[in-house]
C-alpha cells in the first residue's frame, strides 16, 4: 500500500515558510546593493515578512489541519540546530573563506554597504592598485581604492542581517537556522518517496552527519546553498504535480537567490526549466502565463545580477 504524504495544507505552510524565508534574504541583498544596509530598515524587513507568513497562514486556516508529523519535523530540527550552537565559535578569523565572509558580512553592517575601506587598505592600495588585494584575503581592489568581496553577495546579506539583529551570535544562528531548514526541506523531498520510518532514518542520519555539523560551524556558502537545492527541488516537485502560482515563485525565487549564494547555482535555473519543461501541465500553466512567469522574474534576476 502507498504511504500517505503531508497533507496539502502541509505542503502550503512549507512553501509558504520557504518564501518567506528567501524573500528576506533577496530583500537584504536589494538593501546592500542599494547602500542602506541600515539596522532599523533590515529589522522592520524581518518583522514584516515574518508578520505576513503568520498572518498568511492563519488567515488560509492552515494552522488547524497541520500535521504532528510536520510538527515534530520542524520542532526536533531547530531543535538539533540549537544544540549545535552550544558547541559553536564564530569563524572571524581571516586568511580562509569563512574568516573572509564573515568580514565582509560585518563590514556590511558596519558600512552599510558592500565596498569598505580602511586606513591600511588604502595604503596598501597605493602600491598595488585596483586588482586582487594581496594583504586582504577575499577581497578585491576597485577602481577607487575600496574593497570588495569576491564571493557571491546572497549569503554575506543573510550573515549581515543576522549580525544586524543579534550581534556576534548572529553569525552563529545564521548557519543554525539554515542547517534546520537543511533538514527540514530534504526531509519533505524525502517523504516523498519512500515510508515515512525510512524519512525518519533519512533524518537521523544527516541530522548527526558530521559534514553537515561541521559545516555548519563555518559561515561557508555552502551551508546557504544547502537548504536553497532543497527548497527549490521541493518546490519543483509540488509544481510538477499540481501547477500553481505559489510553487512556481518559491522555486523561481530560491533558484534566483541560490544563483546569488553560489555560482553553480546559477545552472540550477536551466534545469529547473527543462525539469518543468518534461511535464504537460506544466507547460500549459507556463505558456498561459507567459509574462508572469517568464518576463518578469527575467527582468528580476537581469537587475539583480
Amino acid at each position: 500500500m502507498k504511504h500517505r504524504t503531508f497533507s496539502p495544507n502541509d505542503w502550503n505552510i512549507l512553501l509558504s515558510g520557504a518564501l518567506a524565508w528567501v524573500v528576506f534574504a533577496l530583500l537584504a541583498i536589494i538593501l546592500a546593493l542599494l547602500g542602506i544596509f541600515w539596522k532599523p530598515l533590515v529589522a522592520a524587513l524581518f518583522f514584516a515578512t515574518f508578520f505576513v507568513f503568520i498572518t498568511f497562514v492563519f488567515l488560509k486556516g492552515w494552522h488547524r489541519t497541520i500535521s504532528l508529523e510536520l510538527l515534530a519535523i520542524v520542532t526536533i530540527s531547530f531543535s538539533v540546530a540549537y544544540l549545535w550552537t552550544q558547541f559553536t565559535e564564530p569563524t572571524l578569523f581571516s586568511g580562509r573563506d569563512q574568516g573572509s565572509i564573515s568580514e565582509a558580512a560585518i563590514r556590511l553592517v558596519q558600512n552599510h554597504t558592500i565596498p569598505f575601506s580602511t586606513t591600511e587598505s588604502q595604503e596598501f592600495f597605493k602600491i598595488y592598485g585596483p586588482g586582487k588585494a594581496l594583504n586582504f584575503p577575499g577581497f578585491f581592489y576597485s577602481s577607487d581604492g575600496t574593497l570588495v568581496t569576491q564571493f557571491p553577495i546572497g549569503y554575506i546579506s543573510w550573515l549581515g542581517a543576522c549580525y544586524s539583529l543579534l550581534g556576534l551570535f548572529g553569525l552563529i544562528a545564521a548557519n543554525s537556522f539554515l542547517f534546520a531548514f537543511s533538514l527540514i526541506f530534504s526531509y519533505s523531498v524525502i517523504r516523498n518517496f519512500i515510508h515515512p520510518f525510512w524519512a525518519w532514518f533519512f533524518f537521523f542520519i544527516c541530522g548527526t552527519s558530521f559534514i553537515f555539523v561541521w559545516f555548519s560551524r563555518l559561515t561557508l556558502s555552502e551551508n546557504m546553498a544547502l537548504p536553497l537545492i532543497w527548497i527549490s527541488a521541493l518546490a519543483l516537485l509540488i509544481f510538477s504535480k499540481d501547477a500553481s502560482r505559489g510553487s512556481y515563485i518559491t522555486w523561481g525565487s530560491s533558484a534566483i537567490l541560490l544563483a546569488l549564494t553560489r555560482i553553480e547555482g546559477l545552472m540550477m535555473i536551466p534545469i529547473g526549466f527543462a525539469i518543468i519543461l518534461t511535464h504537460r501541465p506544466s507547460r500549459q500553466y507556463i505558456r498561459k502565463n507567459f509574462k508572469k512567469t517568464i518576463i518578469f522574474p527575467s527582468l528580476v534576476a537581469i537587475i539583480l545580477f
